[in-house]
This record gives C-alpha cells, structure tokens and sequence, in this order.
C-alpha cells in the first residue's frame, strides 16, 4: 500500500513550497495546494492522510474547507495554521475538528510532531 499523502493547503506560495519541503524532508509523502478549491477538484482529499490548511485564505477558508471535506464524509485528520492573532482561533480550530492550530511562524518541530502522531507509521 502507497503511503498516505500529507496534503497542503497554503495560498502564500513561499509559504507553500517550505512546508512541501520540510514535510517531505522528514520521510512524508507531501502534495501541496494553493487553495482549498484546487485540493476539492484533484483527487488528493481519498489519498490523504493529514491535511495541513491554512484558516485566512482567498475564497475557501481553511474552515470551510474542513466542512466541505465533513460534507463529503471524509474526516482525515487536520492541522491548522494561521498568521492570525485572534483569541479564539484555537478554540475555532479545535471545534471544526482540527487537531490542532500552529501560529505562524512555527518551528518545525511543531508541526512534525503533529505528523509524527497522525502518521509515524506512515512515511515512505
């Protein structure tokens, strides 16, 4: 069985192309996005394995997102991140079903323990 993709969802291309690469550099399999849209049309939401989005986005927001995918019964666990500072952001992320909320910028290390728990028996 092919690992399971770790799925980005970043409209900052920068942004985008540092996560695809930390991920990947860590053994994961990773595809990135630059919407929630374009990760809705590819096939990418039955392959994947985590999704990391991005809340404050053009368009779909990452909560949106998340409840489009809940829409479509399919509940792969979620990562969020946000250069927001509201208050409640967290506890948003956390009610839409997110395992968790990563303030930019983070260390890396952060988000690879978030990975390590959903799919440390999953990289390539």
């Amino acid at each position: 069985m092919a690992a399971q993709i770790v799925a980005i969802v970043e409209d900052d291309e920068s942004v985008r192309i540092a996560m695809r690469g930390l991920v990947r550099s860590y053994g994961f399999t990773a595809e990135a996005f630059e919407s929630g849209e374009a990760y809705l049309a590819a096939d990418a939401p039955e392959r994947t394995g985590c999704l990391i989005t991005d809340v404050e986005m053009p368009g779909m927001d990452g909560f949106a997102l998340v409840r489009r995918l809940g829409e479509r019964g399919c509940h792969t666990p979620v990562v969020m991140v946000s250069a927001g500072t509201s208050p409640d952001l967290e506890g948003r992320a956390l009610e839409c079903g997110a395992r968790g909320l990563l303030r930019k910028p983070f260390p890396a290390a952060a988000l690879i323990a978030h990975l390590d728990a959903t799919l440390g028996a999953g990289r390539a």
